[in-house]
């Protein structure tokens, strides 16, 4: 008797289980569809009563889902594809600030795609301490490239907004930590000039520079307008530094400092002056009439 009813107990739990089993097969299969459906009752919810959807209601509704499906896959795959690049530069020059490069990892070039920014790194050989200058794309006014075949290759770009400055702690051999720092490595030339000009080696920069604008609408567009946008090169009053020795890798002598603060301050003297004057006339004027 007892080995009839354990017959009959596993024959119904193997019963129940090879039915589960098989409900399980099927909602796994219908799940892709299940979800689909509900994201089209989403985007295609019922119209109200007394109304039928037309077929060309339908088809506007199937088309605006493919178009979904399509920007999804564009966004996934564009994240993969551009990826962090590093490569060298033979000069930066930033207002009369020039950095030519005595071996080739002395200035380096990094364009980070998915941040979205352009990185300046400087090895001062003296101090052997490294440096770097970051260059959000958002604060890019104007950009323009030369590249031509067998021929150094040019990128220039003009700022809205002065760069972001680090300095090294530390360095390892595949590792540098950095901190963000008040020190302007250009001796004040990046925190007055807007206008960088970067030169390179053949073939080193046209790569990076059109994943770049493909990469951003923005830049694309504002690579097709002239150079430079701004009326003015300058950020604003020229930064006068008491020290400039001591934020410049160039060692300068103190007449070529008044030299070069004289010319960072005379377009404002000029503007000043300007002001002034259509000030005094306007005054003038009113004097006049009453």
């Amino acid at each position: 008797m007892c080995k009839v009813i354990l017959q009959s107990a596993y024959f119904l739990i193997s019963y129940f289980m090879n039915k589960c089993f098989c409900f399980f097969l099927i909602l796994i299969f219908l799940q892709p569809h299940l979800l689909n459906a509900r994201l089209e009752r989403n985007l295609c919810p019922k119209p109200p009563l007394g109304l039928k959807r037309t077929a060309s209601a339908m088809k506007e509704r199937e088309e605006m889902w493919r178009k979904m499906q399509k920007s999804k896959k564009q966004n996934s795959s564009t994240t993969l594809k551009f990826a962090p690049a590093t490569f060298y530069a033979k000069l930066l020059n930033i207002g009369k600030y020039n950095f030519i490069p005595t071996n080739v990892n002395e200035l380096v070039v990094k364009c980070q795609f998915v941040r979205r920014k352009l990185i300046w790194e400087i090895l001062d050989s003296s101090k052997k301490k490294k440096f770097k200058a970051e260059v959000p794309w958002d604060n890019i006014s104007a950009i323009r490239a030369f590249i031509e075949e067998n021929k150094t290759e040019i990128l220039e770009i003009e700022l809205d907004e002065q760069p972001i400055f680090h300095k090294e702690i530390s360095s390892q051999s595949t590792h540098t930590t950095w901190e963000i720092s008040d020190h302007d490595f250009t001796g004040g030339h990046a925190m007055t000039y807007r206008i960088h000009h970067l030169e390179f080696a053949s073939g080193d920069l046209g790569k990076h520079y059109e994943k770049m604008l493909k990469c951003d609408k923005r830049l694309m567009e504002l690579s097709q307008q002239p150079f430079p946008r701004l009326d003015s090169p300058y950020f604003g009053p020229p930064v006068l530094f008491k020290n400039i020795r001591d934020y410049n890798p160039v060692q300068l002598d103190d007449s070529v400092e008044k030299v070069m603060a004289l010319d960072r301050a005379q377009p404002f003297l000029n503007e000043l002056k300007s002001a002034i004057n259509h000030e005094l006339s306007q005054s003038q004027h009113l004097q006049n009439v009453l």
